[in-house]
């Protein structure tokens, strides 16, 4: 969706099934940058809900904590750092 000014409106979710493509200049990365929140299998800490640059934090918490499962992409850091508050106030 977009704004009143023409430009994307970053702080809406992405559709998971339209996840944008891993740079090829940085395999680290999609490009364009995304950022997600991801909901641990097990949790062991307070928050059961981090978030991060996608895939890069997506790789480091399946290290650390095992399984964990994508529930929303964005474009913007500070929507996916709200999202994954918000869950983890429930």
């Amino acid at each position: 969706m977009n704004r009143r000014d023409g430009l994307p409106d970053t702080s809406r979710a992405i559709p998971l099934e339209s996840i944008p493509v891993i740079d090829p200049t940085n395999r680290m990365y999609t490009a364009p940058r995304t950022f997600g929140v991801y909901r641990l299998a097990e949790p062991r800490a307070s928050k059961q809900h981090r978030f991060g640059n996608h895939p890069v934090r997506q790789r480091e918490l399946e290290t650390e904590f095992g399984d964990v499962e994508l529930v929303a992409l964005f474009y913007d850091r500070t929507s996916a750092q709200l999202r994954a508050a918000t869950l983890n106030e429930n």
